[in-house]
């Protein structure tokens, strides 16, 4: 069974899969809610990006402010090379549940999650990280105090 809280497994997954992956939606198909909350001019921080093509299409829209991180050190190298001619496009090694982001000042954080109560992304799960989305969003209040929102995109 995966272990979607280890890095071990998504070093494996992505050293052997480095194809462009997107969970549940991709930008044309959450723009039109999307656009509802969040400017152009944001500050964006998206958690868990792995190597979606979200932030990419986003910063085709007019997003040029988005902090990616992911807890892979395998795809975020990757997509440092790709995004390198993309200036406010950045890419971090950093695990959502501890961030280190000093004067970070976001205006909008996605979180690409399925719910709690997912079987198909939990049964894996220990009981620590079953509480994963509540603990990241704390730490993203503690990290992040001038989010103004939040969003959790899920099926």
């Amino acid at each position: 069974m995966a272990q979607y809280g280890k890095a071990e497994y998504w070093e494996e997954r992505y050293t052997r899969d480095p194809e462009p992956f997107d969970w549940y939606q991709r930008w044309a198909g959450l723009k039109d809610t999307f656009t509802e909350f969040a400017q152009p001019s944001h500050a964006i921080l998206m958690l868990g990006c792995g190597n979606s093509r979200l932030s990419e299409e986003m910063y085709e829209e007019g997003y040029h402010s988005i902090t990616n991180i992911d807890l892979c050190m395998t795809v975020i190298k990757a997509m440092q090379e790709k995004y390198r001619d993309k200036p406010g496009l950045t890419y971090k090694q950093m695990d959502g549940r501890s961030m280190e982001l000093p004067d970070a000042n976001f205006n909008v954080v996605i979180d690409k999650v399925q719910g709690t109560d997912d079987e198909s992304m939990t049964a894996s799960l220990s009981a620590d990280d079953k509480d994963s989305v509540h603990y990241i969003y704390v730490c993203v209040k503690g990290e992040v105090a001038k989010a103004i929102r939040l969003c959790l995109v899920t099926m």
